[in-house]
């Protein structure tokens, strides 16, 4: 195996010791958990240096770990890490993916020990295609085979894709997030004209359908042997004969899902406490897994096709509350058996969330726990044939996506976004 010489930065006490809470949550979530994707949001919040310090840190506590560096747009590691290599020439995962070198080319050992290294060595303007190839997925179930973690790290989220498509194949993910960075504002803006462009899509194409344009649709497949299945006569045959109704259904925080807090509660009481809560006047909407699901089913029911139903979630709870219940259900007193400890709210969090009800003009149905959004009005043909430079753009990381955004969805504001 070939050698990376590399110089990693020491780290402040304050920070080696939060990295180290993190390792330690990796080593608690089980032993399938072998795949660790990191990304951020946007460029410049600190993906890469906590990557490859995790990575450190997990070699360091004795476990065989390689860092795979993913982040083929972007990749500023071989600078920052100052790699030197025995090699002649340093061959990176961009040489594997594109069928230039084998397995044992691109994966190196280094100064580390117990931590191997896989450099990403030329910068790609589009990526995606190879992370879709099955030697992607070959190559990580070799991974799999000669080390009990894997760290990889990926291109920011925000404007390009990659991240998405790896995360299916990891067992869990890491976003970074850099304190004081990124305006809650600007990220929920964004998360709104996303989600509304979403929603816009399900009523488009259900207008196709209804109007018999199916066929017409845009097929927006990015890897090229797809896109031309997809656009077949026989294709386009099934597609025109096709009936089928499209709703979306909005709704909030269901409780027992993945990212709720009753698991990270319940892990907490099992160890004895404390609960840890951030703040004693924090509320949020809350239903059911089967609340949630009936609902959904029910709102089907009523769909005619191209409604944005809206779920009512209720009274706010507390999530101290919350707590004290799930404490109590486990046979505990709360305050005496499990405290509870405050942490303090997380920069830009929220005491209060916002009620999906709020909006104006919603039609009840038979239900009034389930309401339909009053529809915006927007040409859906035009909308349609605007999704494929959309997709160019986010495929290619542009820096004007927002710009094309703010051209689809009307109720988006470019200003001091």
């Amino acid at each position: 195996m070939k050698n990376l010489k590399l110089t990693l930065p020491t780290l402040p006490y304050s920070v080696e010791e939060a990295l180290k809470k993190l390792r330690i949550n990796i080593k608690f979530s089980g032993n399938d958990t072998k795949r660790i994707l990191i990304t951020s949001s946007i460029p410049n919040e600190g993906k890469s240096f906590t990557s490859v310090q995790l990575w450190r840190l997990l070699a360091e506590a004795g476990s065989k770990v390689v860092f795979v560096d993913l982040d083929l747009r972007n990749s500023v590691l071989k600078q920052r890490l100052a790699m030197e290599s025995d090699a002649a020439e340093i061959t990176g995962l961009d040489y594997y993916l594109s069928g230039q070198c084998e397995y044992e080319d691109v994966v190196y050992s280094t100064n580390i020990e117990n931590g191997d290294f896989v450099p990403c060595t030329n910068l790609l303007e589009n990526p995606s295609s190879l992370f879709e190839d099955k030697r992607f997925e070959e190559f990580l179930d070799r991974l799999d085979e000669d080390y009990r973690y894997i760290i990889l790290d990926s291109a920011p989220i925000a404007n390009a894709s990659d991240a998405n498509q790896i995360a299916t194949l990891c067992d869990g993910a890491v976003l970074i997030v850099r304190s004081g960075f990124t305006p809650r504002k600007l990220i929920r803006k964004s998360m709104g004209a996303t989600k509304r462009t979403c929603e816009m899509v399900i009523q488009s194409l259900d207008y196709m359908v209804k109007n018999g344009k199916a066929e017409d649709a845009p097929q927006l497949f990015w890897n090229p042997s797809v896109k031309a299945w997809a656009n077949t006569p026989e294709k386009r045959e099934r597609l025109r004969r096709s009936r089928t109704e499209f709703v979306a259904v909005r709704f909030g925080n269901v409780l027992g899902s993945n990212g709720s807090v009753i698991p990270l509660f319940k892990k907490q009481i099992l160890k004895g406490g404390p609960v840890t809560v951030t703040h004693p006047d924090i509320i949020r909407y809350f239903m059911t897994i089967p609340e949630a699901v009936s609902l959904v089913l029910e709102a089907g029911a009523y769909a005619k096709g191209g409604e944005i139903f809206v779920l009512d979630m209720g009274e706010p709870v507390k999530i101290v509350d919350l707590a004290r219940n799930l404490i109590r259900l486990s046979g505990h007193t709360p305050d005496e058996d499990i405290k509870i400890e405050y942490t303090g709210l997380r920069p830009g969090e929220k005491l209060y969330e916002e009620k999906l009800m709020a909006e104006e003009g919603l039609e009840k149905t038979d239900n009034e726990l389930i309401h339909i959004g009053k529809p915006i009005e927007f040409d859906h043909e035009k909308f349609l044939a605007t999704l494929e430079p959309l997709m160019d753009a986010a495929y290619k990381n542009r820096s004007n996506i927002k710009e094309y955004l703010a051209d689809l969805v009307s109720t988006y504001n470019l200003q001091n976004s």
